[in-house]
């Protein structure tokens, strides 16, 4: 089973790639904080910690002088979030999660002492 990317486990990041999936892979920073109800301060933090993974790019630009950001899903953005997705859907579909053989292991510790 892939394992769940520590980058996108965080809900703002997951919405954000999320939405750039859906959008065809570039859209307004604005734009972005809009659809998934994120202001731009919280949203620029994390689309910087996207894009030191690797997974977005930013640019900036000036439209008429005022700054532009937008924000363009990379390929190894796209694969990690069809990674991630696909981790999801396999633990909620059979259930299989890290965490269950750990619970099974310390419920045996447990019934093992005296």
């Amino acid at each position: 089973m892939k394992q769940f990317d520590k980058t996108l486990y965080q809900p703002c990041r997951l919405a954000t790639i999320s939405h750039l999936v859906r959008c065809g892979g570039e859209e307004r920073l604005m734009s972005i904080g809009a659809a998934i109800g994120v202001r731009a301060p919280l949203l620029s933090t994390h689309a910087r910690l996207l894009a030191d993974a690797g997974y977005i790019e930013i640019r900036k630009s000036f439209v008429e002088r005022r700054a532009r950001t937008v924000l363009v899903l990379t390929p190894r953005g796209r694969q990690a979030f069809a990674d991630h997705k696909a981790a999801l859907s396999a633990m909620l579909v059979t259930g299989d999660t890290a965490a269950k053989p750990q619970r099974a292991i310390a419920g045996r510790a447990h019934a093992d002492r005296p």
